[in-house]
């Protein structure tokens, strides 16, 4: 996770600046004027800074010729960034020494634009190197969420012969573990209370090993006294990214607002619902909280799961309720509860099952649209 220093005595600017910065998964630290700047500078060295031209005490072209005579300041990305138009005012600052001139009226989407071309995150080779999340979720227990998630983990990891981690975001109490019949000794709150900083090394020392091939970071099995920041949960999401070519998750039925912020940065989300009415009434609750959360309809794939032999609602009558079209129907089965209280998955369990080929299906669904 890149590291951003901004510099400017503007606080509106600055919230506005930090906000848009944090919600793309950057790590932002924030001064008020030059010499802070400095400051900051000579103790912790950003990989990029957005410096203010017209502050007190020292100009943002003052600041920026003073950085470069700072050691190993000569060649790190710094964008000047000013409410001036004027040609001749690029040019001063270019000279003096910026990487680039930003004018104000760029929107916030632009300024990120500009801040990952300059880190080198938008090039085709940077965007391959990031793996792809599939998020399950759904506002209504009982659905089968969890079964779900870890089946379609397992049948990931065996179709596409890759190693997938399989994350339960649940606050504590979390199935996965269970599900998958393993006794994990960490879990993702030793990694967020941990001194080092998150990385995929440090997130590799706490994954329990699957005979599928399936990485698991498990939810602690009693509540912590302190909730996670949600720049902590985005570093563990971008983390994923970079060391899984897929990665599942498994939210929590009540999203605290970490895990609201970073579902945006999802590749699909797979809102789980069965066919009966408070199910449904919960799918159209959730998708519209997800829509809040900035998922466009395109990354929401709803999945009808019959987690009861009993008749309930019809397809047709679910979609249109919902609006948004089936990615997948899950057929009952009667031996879930067997594989789930015998910690193998269905789709080990008995592979050939209606319900485990309909899964598989579901994996290979979620590959196919995502490339």
């Amino acid at each position: 996770m890149a590291h951003i220093l901004i510099v400017d005595d503007d606080r509106d600017i600055l919230r506005l600046m930090e906000f848009s910065l944090k919600r793309a998964g950057y790590e932002v630290t924030v001064a008020s004027n030059g010499p802070q700047g400095l400051e900051i500078v000579s103790t912790i060295t950003p990989d990029l800074i957005i410096a203010d031209i017209m502050m007190p005490e020292m100009t943002g072209y003052e600041f920026t010729r003073r950085l470069r005579e700072m050691p190993g300041m000569e060649s790190l990305p710094l964008i000047i960034y000013s409410a001036r138009f004027q040609p001749i005012d690029k040019q001063t600052a270019l000279d003096a020494g910026a990487t680039e001139y930003m004018p104000k009226t760029l929107t916030p989407t632009e300024i990120v634009s500009q801040v990952k071309k300059l880190l080198g995150e938008d090039t085709p080779a940077a965007q391959e190197q990031l793996g792809a999340t599939f998020a399950f979720f759904s506002l209504r227990g009982g659905v089968g969420l969890s079964s779900l998630a870890v089946n379609v983990a397992v049948a990931l990891a065996y179709s596409q012969k890759t190693p997938v981690c399989l994350t339960d975001l649940n606050p504590f109490a979390g199935h996965a573990g269970l599900m998958l019949g393993l006794q994990p000794k960490t879990h993702l709150q030793t990694v967020l209370s941990s001194p080092s900083p998150v990385s995929g090394p440090v997130l590799r020392e706490h994954l329990g090993d699957h005979v599928s091939g399936v990485q698991l970071l498990a939810s602690p099995l009693l509540p912590s006294p302190t909730s996670a920041a949600q720049n902590q949960v985005e570093a563990v999401i971008t983390a994923l990214r970079s060391e899984f070519k897929f990665s599942i998750l498994d939210l929590p039925h009540i999203p605290d607002s970490a895990t609201l912020e970073i579902l945006a940065k999802v590749t699909k989300l797979v809102l789980v619902l069965s066919p009966d009415m408070p199910s449904l009434q919960s799918a159209v609750a959730g998708a519209q909280l997800l829509t809040q959360a900035g998922i466009t309809a395109e990354q929401i794939a709803p999945v009808l799961n019959h987690n009861s032999p009993a008749s309930g609602l019809s397809k047709e009558i679910i979609q249109k309720t919902i609006r948004l079209p089936l990615a997948a129907e899950i057929p009952f089965e009667a031996g879930m509860m067997a594989a789930i209280n015998s910690g193998k998955t269905l789709v080990l369990h008995n592979p050939k099952s209606p319900t485990s080929l309909a899964i598989a299906r579901l994996a290979v669904t979620l590959v196919k649209q995502e490339q």
